[in-house]
């Protein structure tokens, strides 16, 4: 009997045992079913439906909300696509920060714009998708996060451009937006990130530090921009702990994304990383410690006077003293930089300009270790290496990248862009992906067909007068006072700077110019663009068709007259053009077929005998 009596409390005693530990994991999962139920928080899911077109989705702007609850500076550039992916047509994803997002061209300056706008032109008859959830101010974490949910939309290729935010970006190591210190409980705050109650969690944080930034006042909170906020403060010597981590949270974290879509299938595009290395000196080079102040002032300033009369050697001598002192001096550097390329040895300018932004504190330039990581990543998941470096080098005059290209210190300027788009396209063409590119226009027709507006090439101008008026650029902000519109053009851009004209109303207004103006490929410019913004609405589709009816380009016209017709099945001006457009691409049963519908729309349209007379039909 006390056997059995001891059996049953030590039964008790286990169950209780049990039941203690499983009560919190019991209260927590109502709690999570509970907050559910309510709607409180959200999944933020990469894709979500588009509101009035069925069947479509798109980029979540607010898909930002993963990471943090308040960033209006922060979003992707919603593109349709179709949500079930059509049969034969190719579809690409496009990874990576504010360079791959288009910065600050917006969409259509993008790898993901420049890039569609040139495979449609090399392959007018068949369905490309190239989508973009490339988004400012994020690194690898976010890569990764996005990584499962663009398996699931079937990518034929992933395209990866992206290590420039790996320091001060979302999760960066030296991040004021948020920090990453160690990986693991990085990968895990983003996993716990999707439950409602971690959510609920956060947002009592996100209160409570509202709460003091109140009472104690902002640090940042006169920093205008993103890129001021997320920077300030921020200092990474080369070599240091934080350093380490941002070399090994990239390694790790695009092998993790490379192994993975290696695994399910998918190929990878993998761009080294471009920056300004002769006309962006080092944001942040502060003065050594533990060495004569007087004697380094000293030799900076001989060097200066050295290079100035031309006496190239001895400011060698001086810079290489400097050097010596302080290994690791950005400044000496990239002064060392600019006198290899006055004394005509760009290869020696090369090196030192990149050991500068190896060494510039301020890391909002991949250092070239970074590079070498890309290639060696490449390498061992069989991800085709894009070498956007090199290319853009080739580019550039002796080789040496600066303001020809881009803008400050990583954006390119439009010819910038077109050259990212092109390494990518290269690739492309290279690995034969796709099918058959006999169709692809030449460079420089396709560098005319470049889908940046002359009112792009305005707003750009005035962003990156604002950009340069704060930190990094400026310790303190200045005000900017943009210049008086003149023209017509200049109109439009300003009244879209201040948000008084939408972009399509600004779109037409440009388009009514260029027509009046008998300007015809760039009127087809605008109106192709407006077109692939709104694949569903069959006048900017039926506009794009015609000016490339004009422009006798009968395969491109034929894709948006298509398009069209799908809106508008009965509509005889389509039939009459996609009649003649498929005449001129030697199409005939096409013709003919487009030819019965709008013989059956209109029997008596007197251009009907005229169509069956080019096809060899009876007459009537």
């Amino acid at each position: 009997m006390q056997g059995a009596e001891r059996q049953r409390t030590a039964s008790r005693t286990r169950w209780l045992m049990v039941g203690t530990l499983l009560a919190p994991v019991l209260f927590f999962a109502l709690l999570e079913l509970g907050l559910r139920a309510v709607g409180f928080g959200s999944s933020h899911p990469l894709f979500v439906e588009v509101e009035g077109m069925p069947g479509y989705l798109q980029t979540n702007p607010q898909v930002v909300q993963r990471y943090f609850r308040e960033a209006p500076e922060l979003g992707i550039d919603p593109m349709p696509f179709r949500a079930v992916k059509p049969p034969g047509a190719y579809r690409i994803v496009v990874q990576g920060g504010s360079t791959a997002a288009g910065f600050p061209y917006g969409r259509w300056g993008s790898l993901a714009g420049m890039l569609a706008d040139r495979l449609e032109a090399t392959f007018p008859d068949r369905e490309i998708e190239v989508i973009s959830t490339a988004m400012a101010a994020v690194n690898s974490y976010t890569l990764l996060d996005f990584a499962d949910e663009i398996i699931q939309i079937e990518p034929d290729a992933v395209l990866i451009y992206a290590g420039h935010n790996e320091y001060l970006g979302i999760l960066g190591v030296g991040s004021a937006l948020t920090s990453a210190r160690f990986r693991l409980a990085t990968l895990l705050h983003l996993e716990l990130r999707k439950l409602r109650v971690y959510q609920l969690l956060l947002r009592g944080v996100d209160g409570l530090r509202g709460l003091l930034l109140e009472a104690f006042g902002d640090p940042d909170g006169d920093r205008a921009t993103l890129m001021a906020r997320a920077a300030s403060g921020a200092r990474i010597p080369f070599g240091s702990d934080a350093y380490q981590q941002g070399l090994a949270q990239l390694e790790a974290n695009l092998g993790s994304l490379l192994d993975r879509y290696r695994r399910a299938g998918i190929p990878v595009y993998l761009g080294t990383l471009a920056s300004n290395e002769k006309d962006q000196p080092p944001f942040a080079s502060p003065p050594p410690d533990g060495i004569d102040r007087q004697l380094w002032e000293r030799l900076r300033r001989s060097q200066r006077e050295a290079r100035q009369a031309g006496e190239l050697d001895a400011a060698r001598d001086a810079l290489n003293r400097l050097l010596e002192l302080d290994p690791d001096a950005a400044d000496a550097w990239f002064e060392l930089g600019r006198l290899e390329q006055q004394a005509g040895r760009p290869d020696a300018a090369r090196q030192a300009y990149r050991n500068a932004i190896e060494r510039d504190q301020l890391r909002l330039r991949a250092p070239e270790s970074f590079n070498q990581r890309i290639r060696a990543l490449a390498k061992r998941y069989d991800a085709t290496l894009v070498d956007v470096q090199q290319h853009l080098a080739d580019a550039s005059p002796q080789g040496l990248i600066g303001d020809e290209l881009l803008l400050e210190h990583v954006h390119p300027n439009a010819e910038g862009y077109f050259l990212l788009a092109d390494a990518y396209y290269e690739a492309l063409r290279r690995n034969a992906a796709i099918g058959d590119w006999s169709r692809a226009p030449d460079l420089e027709q396709a560098r005319r067909d470049m889908p940046i507006t002359a009112i792009d090439r305005i707003l750009v101008e005035y962003a990156i007068r604002e950009l340069k008026a704060d930190y990094p650029f400026r310790e303190t902000p200045q005000e900017v006072r943009l210049p008086t519109p003149q023209s017509e053009i200049e109109r439009l851009a300003w009244r879209r700077h201040r948000g008084e004209l939408e972009w399509l109303d600004g779109m037409e207004s440009l388009l009514h110019l260029y027509r009046k103006q008998g300007r015809l490929e760039e009127a087809a410019v605008i109106a192709r663009m407006a077109a692939q913004t709104y694949p569903t609405l069959s006048a900017p589709n039926f506009s794009a068709g015609m000016l490339y009816m004009h422009l006798k380009q009968f395969a491109r016209a034929r894709r948006y007259l298509e398009r069209s017709l799908l809106q508008q099945p009965d509509h005889t001006p389509t039939l009459r053009a996609l009649v003649l457009a498929n005449l001129a691409i030697g199409d005939r049963p096409a013709a003919r077929a487009h030819l019965a519908h709008l013989k059956q729309l209109t029997p008596d349209d007197p251009v009907v005998p005229r169509f069956e007379q080019r096809l060899g039909e009876p007459p009537r």
